[in-house]
């Protein structure tokens, strides 16, 4: 289920970085993934944009033919099945008191 969702995610990240770049660059791939901040390992990323040049996408495809193209590279689906889990802990506020709900909650 994680890698399906972070193979959307990816396509989606491709798509977006097509529609705003003229050509593939592994360079700027690679910064524009950091500035979304989707993946934290550096080294995954680079692997990963080692792997999406290598399909020689273009801006003229959907994002659906984007999501199949990495389907269809079985190293790139495994390099992402790979990813750990990320660490972060959601914050919601859902009461009247404007309390952060995260960890340790106080009641008053």
């Amino acid at each position: 289920m994680l890698s399906t969702m972070t193979i959307n995610v990816l396509s989606n990240t491709c798509y977006e970085f097509l529609k705003k770049s003229v050509t593939f660059s592994k360079d700027k791939f690679i910064s524009y993934v950091v500035k979304q901040n989707i993946i934290q390992d550096e080294d995954i990323i680079n692997r990963i944009a080692d792997k999406v040049a290598e399909l020689e996408l273009n801006d003229e495809m959907s994002e659906k033919s984007i999501e199949r193209k990495i389907e269809s590279s079985e190293s790139l689906v495994k390099l992402i099945s790979a990813i750990p889990p990320a660490n972060n802990q959601n914050i919601s506020q859902h009461n009247v008191y404007g309390d952060n709900i995260g960890r340790d909650k106080i009641n008053r």
